[in-house]
């Protein structure tokens, strides 16, 4: 009577795992190999973009960079709909540009195959330098002395770097709005020239400065204007 109990229950069982693994070779396709992953996100402050490294070996060329089966890099920010860029090829590094926003973005990237599957992503946060950024900036303002016949000397008493921008030495300025523009080159943070310009009349000035946030420079250089107006003697 057992040995009868023991075969009935050992077909039971046998037919149940076939039965199993029929329903389990319905949903089976294959194993997935997914591509590989960028190594890491390190973020760097742009004049309205950002630019992310992504490898460990550095800036090199799309054609030297290996991943496994990954093709192509997509980077993702922003919401409500977030950004999706796209990119034929692997990039060891990638700029973001258009960022006008002075807001934080958090930025997603990852690798795709030809097939569509996505890597692990590399993350991180990082705001860009705006304009509105640009208008906080404060350049010293310099000494005016009148020296007779409309003539007067323009001068620096104080460095122009600060902890908020790194003066590079080189300044533009025009007499009145569209006048002819005179350049100034030199090795001094504290530059002086000489113009004739009477009282009231405004000097155009264009300093090339590379701003910092958080006492550290950006990667761009811009031109900061800030107009002067002489005052009377």
């Amino acid at each position: 009577m057992k040995r009868i109990a023991f075969f009935v229950l050992g077909a039971i069982l046998s037919g149940s795992c076939s039965d199993m693994g029929d329903s389990l070779k319905d949903y089976v396709t294959g194993e997935t190999v997914y591509p590989g992953k960028f190594d890491k996100a390190v973020a760097y402050t742009g004049y309205n973009n950002v630019e992310i490294d992504l490898l460990n070996a550095g800036r090199i060329p799309s054609s030297e960079v290996y991943l496994g089966r990954a093709k192509k890099t997509v980077v993702k920010y922003g919401d409500k709909p977030p950004v999706v860029m796209e990119i034929d090829s692997l990039c060891s590094w990638v700029k973001i540009t258009g960022l006008t926003q002075p807001v934080t973005y958090k930025f997603i990237v990852y690798t795709i195959d030809e097939d569509g599957n996505e890597s692990v992503p590399v993350e991180v946060t990082r705001a860009p330098f705006t304009d509105a950024d640009k208008e906080l900036l404060i350049i010293p303002t310099p000494v005016i002395e009148h020296l007779g016949g409309g003539d007067v000397k323009v001068e620096w008493k104080q460095d122009i770097t600060s902890m908020s921008l790194t003066y590079l030495d080189k300044l533009i300025y025009a007499i009145g709005r569209g006048g002819a523009q005179v350049t100034l080159d030199g090795t001094t943070q504290q530059p002086t020239f000489t113009a004739t310009i009477a009282a009231g009349d405004t000097l155009h000035m264009q300093y090339r400065v590379i701003p910092k946030v958080s006492n550290v420079q950006i990667i761009d250089t811009i031109w900061l204007e800030r107009p002067l107006v002489i005052p009377a003697p």
